[in-house]
């Protein structure tokens, strides 16, 4: 049986995706408007992994409004149309390769990608993959431009036990179909980050602190949607970081 491509297993999901963790994803973009973002300073952004979500509904209408040009990415295409494009543009592309010139953006999200990003089975180096993407993410930035990056990561504890208990059970016992994720631990992710990064502003927050009572309910996988928990026994911490490529590492000849 041929093994399916990522973008393949994210067009079987696309349809439904919406209505995943839709709360959750909200108390992000809001905490990360409020606490992180740099508002005054976005002209040219890329979303990295955009999944199809318009550029008001992750920056707010008044940010959106302001910007020159919103362009998000996506490697499938079911995902970046899966909703009406109301302004920007959409890029069907691996981001391991994206399209576009040096200095093309001041401001890049990567907003809950990078546990799709990291993950790979068949490769024994599982990092390898992230590095790639962060090494050729930075020469897309202009010189003072940002990078903010938001992330879903677990206790090194968890994160084995997803890697090699859950994963294998649910892909190879149960022979079910699983969108690539691979969740970092908050240590190997926070120093992969550092090799890249002048980091500004990172923090972490246990997801329940996103919400306003820690006794919301929520399903803490995509496949157990009917296994409600309430938030403070979720293991995840939300990574929110604000970073500029270290100064070895930028890249900005044309």
């Amino acid at each position: 049986m041929k093994k399916a491509e990522p973008w393949e297993l994210f067009n079987d999901v696309s349809k439904g995706y919406s209505g995943l963790y839709d709360q959750l994803t909200e108390n992000i973009k809001k905490y990360f408007i409020l606490n992180i973002l740099d508002s005054d300073c976005i002209n040219r952004m890329l979303d990295v992994g955009n999944g199809g979500i318009n550029p008001e509904d992750i920056l707010s209408e008044d940010i959106a409004n302001k910007l020159d040009l919103f362009v998000g990415n996506d490697l499938s295409f079911d995902m970046l149309t899966r909703t009406r494009r109301s302004t920007g543009v959409s890029v069907n592309s691996d981001a391991l390769t994206l399209p576009f010139k040096k200095k093309s953006f001041d401001t890049i999200l990567v907003m809950s990608f990078i546990h799709h990003i990291g993950f790979k089975s068949e490769e024994k180096n599982l990092h390898h993959r992230l590095r790639m993407f962060l090494e050729n993410l930075a020469p897309l930035l202009k010189e003072e431009g940002c990078i903010y990056i938001i992330e879903s990561t677990l206790p090194r504890f968890f994160e084995r036990l997803e890697r090699y208990l859950y994963l294998p059970l649910y892909t190879k016992v149960l022979r079910k179909k699983f969108t690539p994720t691979f969740m970092f631990s908050s240590g190997d992710l926070q120093n992969i980050l550092n090799e890249y990064f002048d980091n500004e502003i990172l923090e972490y927050k246990w997801i329940y602190e996103l919400f306003d009572s820690k006794w919301e309910m929520m399903a803490p996988t995509l496949f157990f949607k009917w296994l409600k928990l309430p938030v403070v026994f979720s293991p995840y911490k939300m990574l929110f970081c604000k970073c500029r490529p270290k100064k070895s590492r930028r890249i900005y000849e044309d």
